[in-house]
């Protein structure tokens, strides 16, 4: 498990390890993570919804959950080979993003910063499928390269991290914090790609201290 505090300890960030378990036993609470509040999540659809946590009620399909500095809640994404995202601004509201390639040709990034609003935004990316592994050829790399351009591409791979990066310094991002990790060839993380396994790792944020 990797943490990260942010704003001087006011939001934490958590991600989850395969060592773990699979990111559905955080679906019903958080406090195995140390949280004593209950925890909130959207039916990932790849697409670009935004939801506000305090106002889900079961699954919602979106991509993407804000949470309020007030909310008391922790907001979660699940991710294998996407790009989890969670991104904070100095009054200590939040987002997490899952960002997979047809929501970043679909905007979900520059929708979730829209909805979270404020300032001094700092971002926090954790393990995906990276280039050095991500091979992406057909239909669908037509689609990306002509709404991202084909900068995004090394050879054959898609360079996610890269795509994400730019859509969140094009929002107003300062800091954007990446955890490293690739899923696809590092067996600390689950992998659709390597694996064909619906386990998934988990990106939460949650009130510090």
């Amino acid at each position: 498990m990797l943490e990260v505090s942010l704003l001087d300890g006011l939001l934490r960030v958590v991600q989850t390890e395969r060592s773990d378990g699979d990111a559905a036993a955080q679906w019903r609470d958080a406090r195995r993570l140390g949280w004593q509040l209950p925890a909130v999540w959207v039916d990932q659809v790849h697409g670009s919804a935004v939801a506000e946590a305090r106002y889900v009620r079961g699954p919602a399909a979106a991509d993407a959950l804000v949470r309020r500095r007030e909310d008391a809640l922790v907001v979660g994404i699940r991710t294998a080979d996407c790009v989890p995202v969670a991104v904070a601004t100095a009054t200590g509201d939040a987002v997490v993003i899952h960002a997979g390639w047809p929501g970043i040709v679909g905007g979900v990034v520059s929708s979730a910063l829209r909805a979270l609003g404020g300032e001094g935004a700092v971002a926090v990316i954790g393990p995906h499928a990276r280039v050095c592994c991500y091979e992406f050829r057909g239909p669908a790399r037509e689609a990306v390269s002509a709404r991202l351009g084909a900068r995004y591409f090394v050879d054959d791979a898609l360079d996610l991290t890269r795509a994400v990066i730019d859509q969140l310094r094009e929002g107003g991002v300062d800091e954007v914090i990446d955890l490293g990790g690739c899923t696809m060839h590092d067996g600390r993380w689950y992998s659709w790609r390597r694996d064909r396994s619906a386990a998934r790792q988990a990106l939460l944020v949650g009130p510090g201290g």
